[in-house]
């Protein structure tokens, strides 16, 4: 790790975890509970349904659970329609699983697989469109995102200028700092992160590469930044272990995770 570091008391922490529920998610769940850690559970609706149980339990536990669209698809390869139904069908079933662990659904959050807002980019938000047209397809998701009641939380300890002038105006909720743990989902690993090692180095480093493009800021990260970070990471069994090393990492460096 680096010498120098930001004071942790500066930084307010969310952990948000994608891709609910896995071989993983009753293990992952306890693990947080034992932490104390209340993330935000975004869910897969087409793995949710066969596993009804664990989204009630994760309810009754106290967790928030967002949606994470229903295949799991780019919507930038889905048509309008088709990107419009997969977030329909995906908020009936967790609207379903609400009522019946009875919990009413009162705060919606939804976000995109890759982070892929349907407008060409695939994910790379830092990147310019190549696509005007699809902004198009981009404004019909978002106006349906809203019509059924999705907005991003009041997180006024983000302060990246990158989230409150452009990702803020939308209604699906991104992130500022991706851990990057899903690269030890592959045996070779990928974007060279090959171990856990490597994913704790980069977690700490100075302004560390980022899938989305070149961040548009001068310094983010964990400890170079006074915002606060959305930080991202993913329910795999593959790749749990690392889940609950990073979890323990962040922690003795002093930080802690706030509630949404």
């Amino acid at each position: 790790m680096e010498d120098t570091k930001q004071p942790a008391s500066l930084k307010r922490l969310y952990l948000t975890i994608d891709d609910f529920p896995t071989a993983a998610s009753e293990d992952m769940l306890d693990f947080l509970v034992q932490k104390d850690i209340q993330p935000l559970i975004f869910c897969i609706g087409n793995t949710l349904q066969h596993q009804k149980r664990l989204a009630v339990k994760a309810l009754s536990m106290g967790f928030i659970l967002g949606n994470h669209s229903f295949a799991h698809q780019h919507f930038s390869k889905l048509s309008t329609k088709e990107a419009l139904d997969d977030i329909a069908i995906a908020d009936g079933l967790l609207e379903e699983i609400h009522a019946e662990a009875g919990v009413v659904w009162e705060k919606k959050f939804f976000r995109f697989p890759y982070g892929d807002k349907g407008d060409g980019r695939r994910g790379r938000i830092f990147t310019r469109s190549f696509f005007p047209w699809k902004k198009i397809k981009k404004n019909a998701i978002q106006e349906r995102l809203a019509e059924l009641g999705y907005a991003v939380p009041e997180l006024p300890s983000i302060t990246y200028a990158y989230y409150n002038q452009k990702l803020l105006q939308d209604k699906d909720l991104h992130w500022t700092m991706d851990v990057m743990e899903w690269c030890l989902k592959s045996d070779e690993g990928m974007f060279g992160i090959r171990t856990e090692g490597d994913v704790l180095q980069r977690l700490f480093s100075r302004n560390p590469f980022d899938c989305r493009g070149a961040v548009p800021e001068a310094q983010y990260g964990m400890l170079y930044s006074d915002s606060g970070e959305i930080v991202l990471m993913h329910d795999c069994e593959k790749t749990f272990a690392t889940f609950k090393e990073v979890i323990n990492e962040i922690h003795s460096e002093g930080y802690t995770f706030s509630g949404f």
